[in-house]
Protein backbone atom coordinates (compact mmCIF):
# COMPACT_ATOMS: atom_id res chain seq x y z
CA UNK A 1 0.00 0.00 0.00
CA UNK A 2 1.63 3.65 -1.11
CA UNK A 3 0.24 6.98 0.15
CA UNK A 4 -0.11 9.05 -3.08
CA UNK A 5 -1.69 12.80 -2.34
CA UNK A 6 -3.45 11.67 0.90
CA UNK A 7 -5.05 8.94 -0.77
CA UNK A 8 -4.04 5.54 -0.33
CA UNK A 9 -3.49 3.19 -2.94
CA UNK A 10 -3.72 -0.76 -3.00
CA UNK A 11 -1.33 -2.54 -5.29
CA UNK A 12 -2.10 -5.84 -6.61
CA UNK A 13 0.88 -8.35 -6.48
CA UNK A 14 1.80 -9.06 -10.11
CA UNK A 15 1.86 -12.65 -9.12
CA UNK A 16 -2.36 -12.86 -9.01
CA UNK A 17 -2.81 -10.40 -12.18
CA UNK A 18 -0.79 -12.68 -14.70
CA UNK A 19 -2.77 -16.24 -14.70
CA UNK A 20 -5.97 -14.00 -14.65
CA UNK A 21 -5.20 -11.77 -17.70
CA UNK A 22 -3.69 -15.40 -18.82
CA UNK A 23 -7.47 -17.02 -18.63
CA UNK A 24 -9.00 -14.06 -20.03
CA UNK A 25 -7.17 -14.03 -23.66
CA UNK A 26 -7.84 -18.09 -23.65
CA UNK A 27 -11.34 -17.95 -23.15
CA UNK A 28 -11.47 -14.71 -26.15
CA UNK A 29 -9.73 -17.48 -28.65
CA UNK A 30 -12.16 -19.87 -27.78
CA UNK A 31 -14.88 -17.38 -28.41
CA UNK A 32 -13.13 -16.73 -31.88
CA UNK A 33 -12.71 -20.20 -33.00
CA UNK A 34 -16.55 -20.89 -32.41
CA UNK A 35 -17.52 -18.06 -34.59
CA UNK A 36 -15.39 -18.86 -37.22
CA UNK A 37 -16.65 -22.44 -37.69
CA UNK A 38 -20.14 -21.07 -37.32
CA UNK A 39 -19.91 -18.71 -40.42
CA UNK A 40 -17.78 -21.21 -42.43
CA UNK A 41 -20.95 -23.77 -41.85
CA UNK A 42 -23.48 -21.36 -43.05
CA UNK A 43 -21.41 -20.67 -46.30
CA UNK A 44 -21.20 -23.97 -47.08
CA UNK A 45 -24.85 -24.77 -46.38
CA UNK A 46 -25.64 -21.75 -48.42
CA UNK A 47 -23.53 -22.59 -51.51
CA UNK A 48 -25.00 -26.03 -51.31
CA UNK A 49 -28.13 -24.64 -52.04
CA UNK A 50 -27.53 -22.35 -54.46
CA UNK A 51 -25.98 -25.19 -56.54
CA UNK A 52 -29.14 -27.27 -56.08
CA UNK A 53 -31.08 -27.30 -59.12
CA UNK A 54 -34.69 -25.62 -58.46
CA UNK A 55 -37.77 -27.28 -57.94
CA UNK A 56 -39.40 -27.10 -61.14
CA UNK A 57 -39.71 -28.80 -64.43
CA UNK A 58 -35.90 -30.03 -65.21
CA UNK A 59 -35.36 -30.59 -61.58
CA UNK A 60 -36.66 -33.55 -59.66
CA UNK A 61 -36.79 -33.12 -56.33
CA UNK A 62 -36.78 -35.83 -53.39
CA UNK A 63 -39.18 -36.65 -50.91
CA UNK A 64 -38.65 -34.41 -48.51
CA UNK A 65 -38.00 -31.06 -50.45
CA UNK A 66 -34.05 -32.06 -50.76
CA UNK A 67 -31.88 -32.80 -53.80
CA UNK A 68 -33.37 -36.30 -55.20
CA UNK A 69 -30.12 -37.39 -57.25
CA UNK A 70 -26.77 -37.85 -57.24
CA UNK A 71 -24.09 -36.08 -58.73
CA UNK A 72 -23.84 -37.99 -61.90
CA UNK A 73 -27.80 -37.86 -62.08
CA UNK A 74 -27.72 -33.88 -61.23
CA UNK A 75 -25.18 -33.40 -64.37
CA UNK A 76 -27.38 -35.40 -66.76
CA UNK A 77 -30.51 -33.33 -66.24
CA UNK A 78 -28.54 -29.97 -66.94
CA UNK A 79 -30.15 -28.43 -69.65
CA UNK A 80 -27.62 -28.33 -72.84
CA UNK A 81 -27.90 -26.13 -75.78
CA UNK A 82 -28.62 -26.92 -79.64
CA UNK A 83 -25.22 -26.59 -80.19
CA UNK A 84 -23.85 -29.34 -77.44
CA UNK A 85 -26.47 -32.05 -78.99
CA UNK A 86 -25.18 -33.49 -82.63
CA UNK A 87 -28.39 -33.02 -84.64
CA UNK A 88 -27.86 -34.19 -88.40
CA UNK A 89 -30.40 -31.86 -89.98
CA UNK A 90 -31.25 -30.81 -93.52
CA UNK A 91 -32.29 -27.38 -94.57
CA UNK A 92 -36.02 -27.12 -94.08
CA UNK A 93 -37.43 -24.23 -96.76
CA UNK A 94 -41.06 -23.19 -96.54
CA UNK A 95 -42.34 -22.51 -100.22
CA UNK A 96 -44.88 -20.48 -101.00
CA UNK A 97 -45.82 -19.62 -104.61
CA UNK A 98 -48.49 -17.32 -105.71
CA UNK A 99 -49.79 -16.48 -109.54
CA UNK A 100 -52.51 -14.32 -111.16
CA UNK A 101 -53.55 -15.81 -114.38
CA UNK A 102 -56.24 -15.01 -117.26
CA UNK A 103 -57.89 -17.75 -118.41
CA UNK A 104 -61.16 -18.66 -120.62
CA UNK A 105 -62.85 -20.61 -117.95
CA UNK A 106 -62.65 -20.22 -114.22
CA UNK A 107 -64.78 -23.20 -113.62
CA UNK A 108 -62.74 -25.49 -116.37
CA UNK A 109 -59.29 -24.20 -115.50
CA UNK A 110 -59.98 -24.80 -111.09
CA UNK A 111 -60.39 -28.49 -112.69
CA UNK A 112 -57.69 -28.86 -114.13
CA UNK A 113 -55.47 -27.76 -111.03
CA UNK A 114 -57.58 -29.87 -108.99
CA UNK A 115 -56.70 -32.92 -111.35
CA UNK A 116 -53.14 -31.75 -111.50
CA UNK A 117 -52.63 -31.64 -107.62
CA UNK A 118 -54.32 -34.93 -107.52
CA UNK A 119 -51.76 -36.35 -110.15
CA UNK A 120 -48.51 -34.88 -108.88
CA UNK A 121 -49.65 -36.52 -104.84
CA UNK A 122 -51.18 -33.00 -103.63
CA UNK A 123 -54.06 -32.08 -102.31
CA UNK A 124 -56.56 -28.95 -103.04
CA UNK A 125 -56.76 -27.19 -100.20
CA UNK A 126 -59.39 -23.86 -100.71
CA UNK A 127 -60.66 -22.76 -104.05
CA UNK A 128 -64.17 -20.64 -105.22
CA UNK A 129 -65.50 -19.06 -107.63
CA UNK A 130 -67.59 -15.80 -107.66
CA UNK A 131 -69.62 -12.93 -109.57
CA UNK A 132 -71.54 -13.40 -112.67
CA UNK A 133 -70.33 -12.41 -116.32
CA UNK A 134 -67.30 -10.24 -116.65
CA UNK A 135 -66.69 -9.96 -112.99
CA UNK A 136 -66.58 -13.30 -112.32
CA UNK A 137 -63.59 -14.33 -110.31
CA UNK A 138 -61.95 -17.39 -108.75
CA UNK A 139 -59.19 -18.57 -106.64
CA UNK A 140 -57.55 -21.96 -105.38
CA UNK A 141 -54.65 -22.63 -103.27
CA UNK A 142 -53.21 -26.28 -103.24
CA UNK A 143 -49.85 -28.32 -101.47
CA UNK A 144 -47.51 -30.39 -103.59
CA UNK A 145 -44.30 -32.07 -102.93
CA UNK A 146 -42.04 -29.53 -103.51
CA UNK A 147 -40.07 -31.21 -105.59
CA UNK A 148 -42.96 -30.58 -107.74
CA UNK A 149 -43.24 -27.31 -107.90
CA UNK A 150 -41.55 -26.26 -111.24
CA UNK A 151 -43.56 -28.58 -112.83
CA UNK A 152 -46.52 -27.39 -111.79
CA UNK A 153 -45.74 -23.21 -112.55
CA UNK A 154 -44.72 -24.85 -115.84
CA UNK A 155 -48.39 -26.63 -116.69
CA UNK A 156 -50.56 -23.10 -114.89
CA UNK A 157 -48.02 -20.85 -117.44
CA UNK A 158 -49.77 -23.60 -119.91
CA UNK A 159 -53.22 -23.46 -119.00
CA UNK A 160 -53.45 -19.24 -118.65
CA UNK A 161 -54.29 -17.10 -121.57
CA UNK A 162 -51.18 -14.51 -120.23
CA UNK A 163 -49.79 -14.43 -116.33
CA UNK A 164 -50.36 -11.10 -115.01
CA UNK A 165 -48.41 -11.52 -111.72
CA UNK A 166 -45.94 -14.42 -110.65
CA UNK A 167 -44.27 -14.58 -107.08
CA UNK A 168 -42.05 -16.92 -105.11
CA UNK A 169 -41.20 -16.37 -101.19
CA UNK A 170 -39.16 -18.88 -99.09
CA UNK A 171 -38.87 -19.49 -95.30
CA UNK A 172 -35.11 -20.86 -93.77
CA UNK A 173 -36.84 -22.56 -90.60
CA UNK A 174 -34.06 -24.89 -90.48
CA UNK A 175 -32.62 -23.13 -86.91
CA UNK A 176 -36.01 -23.16 -85.30
CA UNK A 177 -36.43 -26.79 -86.50
CA UNK A 178 -32.56 -27.86 -84.66
CA UNK A 179 -33.38 -25.36 -81.12
CA UNK A 180 -37.24 -27.09 -80.87
CA UNK A 181 -35.44 -30.93 -81.40
CA UNK A 182 -32.80 -30.08 -78.89
CA UNK A 183 -35.56 -28.48 -76.39
CA UNK A 184 -37.57 -31.87 -77.25
CA UNK A 185 -34.57 -33.75 -76.19
CA UNK A 186 -34.15 -32.30 -72.96
CA UNK A 187 -37.46 -32.56 -72.23
CA UNK A 188 -37.95 -36.44 -72.91
CA UNK A 189 -34.54 -36.50 -69.94
CA UNK A 190 -36.34 -34.70 -67.46
CA UNK A 191 -39.71 -37.20 -68.17
CA UNK A 192 -37.46 -39.93 -67.57
CA UNK A 193 -36.12 -38.63 -64.58
CA UNK A 194 -39.52 -37.94 -63.22
CA UNK A 195 -40.37 -41.26 -63.95
CA UNK A 196 -37.44 -42.61 -62.00
CA UNK A 197 -38.45 -40.44 -58.87
CA UNK A 198 -42.20 -41.55 -59.32
CA UNK A 199 -41.07 -45.25 -58.87
CA UNK A 200 -39.48 -43.94 -55.37
CA UNK A 201 -41.99 -42.24 -54.22
CA UNK A 202 -43.02 -43.25 -50.55
CA UNK A 203 -46.30 -41.35 -49.95
CA UNK A 204 -49.43 -40.33 -51.77
CA UNK A 205 -48.51 -36.56 -51.56
CA UNK A 206 -44.97 -37.37 -53.20
CA UNK A 207 -46.62 -39.37 -56.03
CA UNK A 208 -48.79 -36.26 -56.61
CA UNK A 209 -46.36 -33.59 -56.59
CA UNK A 210 -44.22 -35.70 -59.38
CA UNK A 211 -47.50 -36.63 -61.18
CA UNK A 212 -48.05 -32.85 -61.53
CA UNK A 213 -44.45 -32.13 -62.61
CA UNK A 214 -44.59 -34.93 -64.96
CA UNK A 215 -48.20 -34.03 -66.63
CA UNK A 216 -46.67 -29.97 -67.45
CA UNK A 217 -43.73 -32.04 -68.78
CA UNK A 218 -45.51 -33.90 -70.58
CA UNK A 219 -47.89 -31.33 -72.25
CA UNK A 220 -44.46 -29.31 -73.55
CA UNK A 221 -43.52 -32.19 -75.04
CA UNK A 222 -46.78 -32.47 -77.02
CA UNK A 223 -46.60 -28.93 -77.94
CA UNK A 224 -43.09 -29.46 -79.39
CA UNK A 225 -43.69 -32.31 -81.24
CA UNK A 226 -46.59 -30.89 -82.78
CA UNK A 227 -44.43 -27.90 -83.84
CA UNK A 228 -41.76 -29.70 -85.14
CA UNK A 229 -44.04 -32.04 -87.21
CA UNK A 230 -45.69 -28.62 -88.98
CA UNK A 231 -42.89 -27.44 -90.28
CA UNK A 232 -41.81 -31.12 -91.45
CA UNK A 233 -44.91 -31.30 -93.73
CA UNK A 234 -45.02 -27.37 -94.36
CA UNK A 235 -41.36 -27.71 -95.65
CA UNK A 236 -41.99 -30.87 -97.23
CA UNK A 237 -45.27 -29.72 -99.27
CA UNK A 238 -45.15 -26.10 -101.33
CA UNK A 239 -48.47 -24.08 -100.95
CA UNK A 240 -49.13 -22.84 -104.77
CA UNK A 241 -52.03 -19.97 -104.51
CA UNK A 242 -53.88 -19.02 -107.73
CA UNK A 243 -55.84 -15.85 -108.37
CA UNK A 244 -58.36 -16.16 -111.53
CA UNK A 245 -59.60 -13.90 -113.63
CA UNK A 246 -61.09 -13.91 -117.59
CA UNK A 247 -59.24 -13.10 -120.11
CA UNK A 248 -62.12 -11.53 -122.19
CA UNK A 249 -65.38 -10.19 -121.07
CA UNK A 250 -68.00 -12.74 -121.73
CA UNK A 251 -70.76 -10.27 -122.23
CA UNK A 252 -72.91 -10.12 -125.37
CA UNK A 253 -72.77 -6.49 -127.85
CA UNK A 254 -75.90 -5.69 -127.46
CA UNK A 255 -77.82 -6.61 -123.81
CA UNK A 256 -80.03 -9.43 -123.52
CA UNK A 257 -83.39 -8.64 -123.32
CA UNK A 258 -83.14 -4.83 -125.59
CA UNK A 259 -86.50 -4.28 -127.53
CA UNK A 260 -87.16 -1.01 -129.49
CA UNK A 261 -90.64 -0.30 -128.03
CA UNK A 262 -89.88 -1.05 -124.76
CA UNK A 263 -87.28 1.81 -125.29
CA UNK A 264 -89.48 3.73 -127.17
CA UNK A 265 -91.89 3.24 -123.84
CA UNK A 266 -89.31 4.34 -121.60
CA UNK A 267 -88.82 7.55 -123.50
CA UNK A 268 -92.51 8.39 -123.65
CA UNK A 269 -92.72 8.00 -119.83
CA UNK A 270 -89.64 10.12 -119.52
CA UNK A 271 -91.67 12.88 -121.53
CA UNK A 272 -95.01 12.39 -119.46
CA UNK A 273 -92.95 12.59 -115.90
CA UNK A 274 -91.34 16.39 -117.12
CA UNK A 275 -94.45 17.19 -118.29
CA UNK A 276 -96.33 16.29 -114.93
CA UNK A 277 -93.58 17.83 -113.36
CA UNK A 278 -93.75 21.45 -115.20
CA UNK A 279 -97.20 21.69 -114.41
CA UNK A 280 -96.64 20.35 -110.61
CA UNK A 281 -94.30 23.81 -110.95
CA UNK A 282 -96.48 26.10 -112.56
CA UNK A 283 -99.63 25.20 -109.99
CA UNK A 284 -96.78 25.96 -107.02
CA UNK A 285 -96.36 29.31 -108.53
CA UNK A 286 -99.92 29.91 -109.13
CA UNK A 287 -101.22 29.28 -105.64
CA UNK A 288 -98.11 31.49 -104.21
CA UNK A 289 -98.71 34.24 -106.47
CA UNK A 290 -99.86 36.62 -103.69
CA UNK A 291 -96.90 36.10 -101.54
CA UNK A 292 -94.55 36.59 -104.55
CA UNK A 293 -96.97 39.21 -106.01
CA UNK A 294 -96.44 41.37 -102.37
CA UNK A 295 -92.67 40.65 -102.19
CA UNK A 296 -92.27 42.11 -105.89
CA UNK A 297 -94.22 45.11 -104.85
CA UNK A 298 -92.58 45.87 -101.52
CA UNK A 299 -88.95 45.47 -103.80
CA UNK A 300 -90.23 47.76 -106.37
CA UNK A 301 -91.58 50.44 -103.66
CA UNK A 302 -88.49 50.10 -101.44
CA UNK A 303 -86.01 50.84 -104.38
CA UNK A 304 -87.80 54.00 -106.10
CA UNK A 305 -88.14 55.52 -102.59
CA UNK A 306 -84.21 54.81 -102.01
CA UNK A 307 -83.10 56.24 -105.15
CA UNK A 308 -85.36 59.48 -104.33
CA UNK A 309 -83.90 60.14 -101.71
CA UNK A 310 -79.98 59.49 -103.23
CA UNK A 311 -81.16 62.07 -105.54
CA UNK A 312 -82.19 64.93 -102.82
CA UNK A 313 -79.35 64.40 -100.88
CA UNK A 314 -77.37 64.86 -103.96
Amino acid sequence: MKKKDGKRTHMIPLARVQPVTVALMILLLVLAASVACAGAAELSEAGGRESAPPMGIGAPVSMDGGPAFSKEMTRASAPQSSDQIAIDVDRLIIQNVSMRLAVNSISDTIDTISSLATELGGFVVSSYVRGNGSDEYGFVSFRIPVQQTDIVRSRLRDTAVRIEEESTQSTDVTEEYVDIQGRLSNLKRTEEQYLLLFDKAKSVEDMLRIQRELSTVRSQIEQTTGRMQYLERTSAMALISVDLRLATSSDPLVPAGWSFQETVKDALRSVSLFGQWLAGAIIWVIIYSPIWGALLIATYFASRWIRRRTRNSS
